[in-house]
């Protein structure tokens, strides 16, 4: 099962009522069952994978309809509704250039960002064109949808806007700010781009697609005015896995005769258009969408300083509460970087939760340095009724032997958190550290395994014991953003540690 389904699976077996694909999506990634890549409409991709897998697999799907638009696990208690077109919308069915991802592997398979467009430009435009229904093709992983995401420039700035919002994750984490503008190529853009010989279909589409979105006037919006500067392979998720994105600028000779705010936009979801100068793109770093932050590094890097900061929620202060600290976050993140800050500068006891549970389970001689097995024995503990309980009261009893502050790595469960808390009978501090992802694959790198490739990180990250990390930003009292280099993000925490706590 893909991991849109999943997510709806987990949602709709806790609320246990039917839900809109809406508020599946929503419910999804407020729990962190969806990461920040899942594409420009997350709710219109989960009713369309919901909507073919029941469209294929019919009884034998684990969902149902029980109403227009409403979405169930399959029961016996209600009755089942049934759609006349069940990919009716015309986003749904509207038919998508797509290639076979092999295509692109032959090229050069990467993750993030390339510079080097020209040979997936043209083995694309040499293949015969394929158009598959962008329902379908949402939940097919052997093809790629092509997409284009492109860069508004004028002179020293680009414009900016805040996407509509179509969840309810937390605002401190996941951020709304886009400099890309774009969508799928379809079938349309073939046939308007073969009356055009000045333009292939992919340029076509980013100049139809601007011109849904925005009031551009026509001497702007033309092929003359685009350069191709890159393209985008995302691996970091399953959506991710099933776009290819080429990157254009679209360079504006002069903004003086352009609309402003409301009258520029087109499209409800674009909100706060804006130009800002491409120096000030790395102050906001951490609340742009991840294929943005992806252009800013890769497209501005001599004009931007990317900087990691410390933010506190609401009006919380680490000295009053400096006792227990849990430092939570994704594999890669540099939690334990952090972690080693407070015991080396602060004298901080390190507790890792890893060798507490590695003790549990009979000894870290049964793993070593094999991340994989560790992580199934780990699965199979936490899962028991008991497990979450057991691993809380004994990083408790770590902490209470230690008879000094101390700071505890490695935690993945709101139960464990919360079990140990009990145990302590106290406050815990729970600082969360946010990376990108090909960043955590870099620290990941250096610090676990220099040999590990990206596909192989990523399935250590997918793995079902750790997709609960996320969620520990609910319980976040700090959240850091590690979003620079290793020594700007040991100097941003070591900084902040020392005006709470005193150096």
């Amino acid at each position: 099962m893909g991991l849109f389904l999943h997510a709806a699976e987990v949602v709709l077996r806790q609320t246990e009522q039917p839900l809109t694909a809406k508020e599946i999506t929503e419910r999804a990634r407020s729990l962190k069952l969806l990461d920040d890549s899942d594409g420009l409409t997350p709710h219109q991709t989960m009713k369309a994978k919901l909507s073919v897998d029941i469209q294929r697999r019919g009884e034998r799907s684990r969902f149902m309809r029980t109403g227009r638009g409403k979405f169930s696990l399959r029961r016996t208690d209600i009755s089942e509704y049934h759609s006349k077109s069940p990919l009716k919308t015309s986003s749904l069915s509207e038919q998508v250039l797509t290639v076979p991802a092999d295509l692109i592997a032959a090229v050069g398979d990467f993750h993030g960002f390339a510079h080097s467009f020209k040979p997936y430009l043209g083995a694309i435009l040499s293949s015969k064109p394929h158009f598959m229904i962008r329902g379908s093709a949402e939940t097919d992983i052997t093809h790629k949808q092509i997409l284009t995401y492109v860069i508004i420039k004028h002179g020293h700035s680009v414009l900016r806007y805040v996407r509509g919002r179509y969840s309810s994750v937390d605002d401190f984490l996941k951020g709304p700010l886009c400099i890309g503008f774009g969508g799928h190529v379809n079938s349309m853009d073939l046939q308007s781009s073969m009356l055009l010989v000045s333009q292939n279909i992919i340029e076509h589409s980013v100049l139809r697609e601007l011109s849904e979105e925005l009031n551009l006037p026509a001497h702007i919006l033309t092929h003359k005015n685009l350069r191709l500067r890159g393209v985008i392979n995302d691996q970091s998720s399953f959506v991710g896995r099933t776009h290819f994105a080429f990157v254009f600028e679209l360079l504006v000779p002069s903004t003086a005769d352009l609309p402003r705010g409301v009258k520029l936009k087109r499209e409800k979801s674009i909100n706060q258009l804006q130009y800002v100068s491409i120096d000030t793109l790395g102050d906001d770093f951490a609340r742009y969408e991840y294929w943005s932050k992806l252009c800013i590094r890769h497209l501005f890097r001599k004009d931007v300083r990317i900087g990691s900061s410390v933010q506190p929620i609401g009006r919380f202060r680490l000295r009053r509460h400096p006792d227990v600290i849990v430092v939570v976050g994704g594999m890669g993140s540099g939690k334990t970087e952090a972690s080693r800050v407070l015991e080396s500068r602060f004298g901080y006891q390190f507790i890792s939760s890893r060798t507490i549970l590695e003790s549990l389970l009979g000894g870290p001689t049964l793993f070593g340095t094999d991340r994989s097995s560790f992580q199934e024995a780990a699965l199979a503990f936490i899962n028991k009724p008991d497990g979450p309980e057991q691993l809380g009261r004994a990083l408790a009893d770590a902490v209470l032997k230690a008879k000094r502050r101390c700071v505890i790595d490695g935690v993945r469960h709101l139960a464990t958190l919360d079990a140990l808390s009990r145990a302590l009978q106290r406050r815990l501090s729970v600082i969360f550290v946010d990376s990108t992802i090909d960043s955590a694959f870099e620290f990941y790198r250096a610090r676990e395994d220099k040999n590990v490739t990206f596909r192989q990180f990523v399935a250590l990250r997918e793995h079902e014991v750790e997709r609960e990390v996320l969620t520990l930003v609910r319980r976040a009292n700090l959240v850091v953003y590690n979003n620079g280099s290793k020594r700007s993000y040991l100097a941003s925490i070591e900084k902040f540690l020392i005006d709470e706590l005193g150096g």
